[in-house]
């Protein structure tokens, strides 16, 4: 099961005031009632008005990039949150969701959108809670038997895209599997099985 959260290489306040906006935001309709904010939070986004997110060019429906424009759930929920707060989120692309957690790890970006707890990344980010989740799945071609688990991808070769959690994830845990050189987006790795490329995706 993955879990989409926004998580920040920024300060513990950052952290707060994105906790307590994605909260007010749950349910079937957006609490219209200001942010109860202490003294601290709110001289930290007085401070800081503009906000540096990264998200996933490629990962519909939380995030599409086209032409600089940004669309999807997490855009939308930014949108959201920075109208309770008053702050503009700078939302930025990248070429890849490699490009854009790499910039996220130098310090380039304030925060990233929709992205996947692990031990791994807590080393670098603070994580809210999710906001969203949804199980792995296993995509391979109409001509191919359903693969009811994991340990039914032994012998087939097996793509899954770049820095995703589910490839890294299911890479560790299961070893024997065979996989092929990952991908860059989701769209390109299911054409990789379409092309007999690969013969399973794993992806969320």
């Amino acid at each position: 099961m993955s879990r989409a959260r926004f998580t920040t290489t920024g300060p513990l306040v950052l952290l707060i005031v994105l906790s307590l906006a994605q909260r007010s935001l749950v349910g079937r309709e957006a609490d219209p009632s200001p942010l109860s904010l202490t003294p601290a939070e709110k001289a930290w986004i007085a401070a800081h008005p503009k906000i540096r997110v990264g998200i996933d060019p490629a990962w519909p429906p939380f995030s599409t990039a086209t032409n600089g424009n940004c669309v999807g759930i997490d855009p939308d929920v930014l949108a959201l949150i920075g109208r309770k707060l008053g702050i503009t989120f700078e939302v930025s692309s990248g070429s890849s969701w490699a490009s854009v957690y790499a910039a996220a790890t130098k310090g380039e970006l304030d925060m990233l959108g929709g992205t996947a707890r692990t031990a791994e990344r807590e080393r670098a980010f603070q994580f809210t809670q999710p906001y969203f989740s949804f199980p792995v799945v296993i995509v391979t071609r109409a001509d191919e038997p359903i693969l009811w688990s994991v340990l039914d991808l032994a012998g087939r070769r097996v793509v899954g895209v770049r820095d995703y959690v589910a490839t890294s994830q299911v890479a560790k845990d299961y070893p024997g599997l065979e996989f092929v050189p990952p991908a860059d987006s989701v769209a390109q790795a299911m054409m990789m099985v379409s092309d007999h490329e690969a013969d399973a995706f794993i992806t969320n």
